[in-house]
């Protein structure tokens, strides 16, 4: 199953994706809680290296062209796309956060780098409801259930968008992915992302990821851990010179 695709989709060419690495979820110990515990197989994640962006690249938006072209002197773009795929297993993923933080030296002068663009935002499923409600023959609102004697049921339908991957932090050093499964949509399948990132043109930089989830076990409910990733894996070089 591939989910639908976020809000804001580019028609930017897409990086190769270098082979998925499979991770180890490491439960988070808890006072009182379950002890150690490892659960390998049932998420993995995949990333690109870092693709510099520049005014000849394909499929550029309006507002990413005129800011490549306003900051080519002091900044650098880079685009860097993520999969990550969730499998069934043992026990379901019910929630899972991917999260990137951009990393460089201090330098004097020298602005922070950020994510200038996230993508997907926001991925959601319509769901429709439907709403009885019944009146009783001693309820004197309507006129004909007070002179008949009758009960009267009326429904009304609704619609709401329930939200399985949803954005945080664009425009910030750290931003995050947070995954949900809901009553339409499972966290099993591939999920594609992809931000866009502005560096310095002084400093180089690097993007530095992490994973977190959580598992509904039958023994002890909800249960969290964290995604042990391959320090070759985890941090994705951001030339900025």
């Amino acid at each position: 199953m591939v989910p639908p695709e976020g809000d804001r989709m580019t028609s930017l060419p897409l990086p190769p994706v270098v082979t998925d690495a499979d991770l180890d979820l490491v439960r988070r110990r808890v006072l009182g809680g379950p002890g150690d515990h490892r659960v390998s197989g049932q998420i993995s994640l995949g990333r690109s290296e870092a693709i510099r962006l520049g005014p000849e690249t394909a499929g550029l938006d309006q507002d990413l062209a005129r800011a490549l072209e306003r900051d080519a002197d002091h900044h650098r773009y880079y685009m860097i796309m993520f999969r990550c795929t969730f499998r069934t297993g043992s026990a379901p993923v019910v929630s899972a956060r991917l999260s990137v933080a951009l990393r460089q030296a201090s330098v004097r002068g020298v602005a922070d780098p950020v994510v200038w663009s996230m993508d997907p935002l926001r991925a959601a499923t319509p769901v429709n409801h439907r709403r009885m409600l019944r009146l009783s023959p001693n309820i004197k609102i309507l006129p004909e259930t007070s002179e008949f004697g009758l009960a009267a049921e009326h429904s009304r339908e609704y619609t709401s968008n329930l939200s399985h991957i949803v954005a945080q932090g664009e425009g910030e050093s750290q931003v995050e992915w947070v995954f949900s499964k809901t009553e339409a949509v499972d966290l099993v399948g591939v999920y594609h992302l992809h931000l866009v990132a502005r560096t310095s043109a002084r400093v180089s930089c690097r993007a530095e990821l992490a994973l977190a989830a959580t598992r509904e076990e039958k023994r002890f409910g909800l249960v969290r851990y964290r995604a042990a990733i391959p320090a070759e894996h985890g941090a994705v070089p951001l030339a900025g010179l």
